[in-house]
């Protein structure tokens, strides 16, 4: 298996989203799940005098997937994005 190309299949509710791999035999893949909400008592004085802070994007949810590879051998960094997930997911 050392020398084997590996690969992550990577299903949200019995869907494939994505298959993730490297092709040389060294690298990393990652999977991160990330859940994220705000305590909108908690925000700054300067993170709200950002020229760019919108307080609404900023307090909204989130829960999302990200998937992602550094193939060693090729020297290549690779993403397959971040997709939403939900209650039950």
């Amino acid at each position: 298996m050392a020398n084997a190309p590996l690969r992550f299949e990577v299903l949200v509710n019995g869907k494939v989203v994505a298959t993730t791999g490297v092709g040389g035999a060294y690298g990393v893949l990652s999977a991160i799940v990330t859940w994220v909400r705000r305590n909108p008592a908690a925000i700054s004085a300067k993170v709200r005098s950002e020229p760019d802070f919108d307080e609404l994007t900023f307090l909204n949810e989130v829960c999302e997937l990200e998937l992602g590879a550094l193939d060693s051998v090729a020297d290549q960094h690779n993403s397959w994005g971040k997709h939403g997930l939900r209650p039950g997911d």
